[in-house]
């Protein structure tokens, strides 16, 4: 795990900040806390309301890279649900309002790192995912519980390492 990722990882565990759940190495950045109140007000209250803030799906998001890490240990219906994070932060990223914000890049490097993180802890079932269907969706953890190992190993015909015994 990059020095970075661990970096993001441990400052989503500590106390959040200005209530929207900024890590405190981007709180620093008037950029990125102009981003926050002007996306919070433009895109989750207008555009989109009702919506959530976009920093709990990149802690989601993260904290699934700190659940592969340490072997997957909730069954594959979990997996899927908090991978749905990935769909939630995309929308994020193609989002006219975000992309033309100045503050956007550092999230958008956030979401990268994790990305990449993403693909060195999971293996990939199949070629390419069916047509409408993202690329994350056919990466599976690469270890995990043993109900997992076996929903996985039915699923994709994938041996992932087991982590319990």
């Amino acid at each position: 795990m990059s020095e970075r990722l661990k970096k993001l990882l441990l400052s989503f565990k500590e106390d959040r900040v200005n209530a929207g759940y900024l890590p405190d190495y981007l709180s620093h950045s008037p950029e990125t806390l102009d981003l926050l109140s002007s996306y919070k007000a433009e895109w989750m209250h207008e555009a989109h309301p009702g919506r959530t803030n976009p920093f709990l799906f990149l802690e989601a998001y993260a904290q699934l890279m700190w659940d592969l890490s340490n072997g997957y240990r909730k069954i594959l219906i979990d997996y899927v649900r908090e991978l749905s994070t990935r769909v939630e932060l995309e929308e994020i990223m193609t989002d006219p309002g975000f992309l033309n914000h100045p503050g956007s890049v550092a999230i958008l490097e956030m979401i990268d790192d994790l990305d990449n993180e993403f693909r060195a802890l999971t293996v990939v079932a199949g070629g390419s995912p069916p047509e409408g269907e993202e690329w994350w969706t056919m990466h599976y953890p690469k270890s995990g519980c043993g109900q997992l190992v076996r929903e996985i190993r039915e699923r994709t015909g994938i041996a992932i390492l087991q982590t319990d015994a």
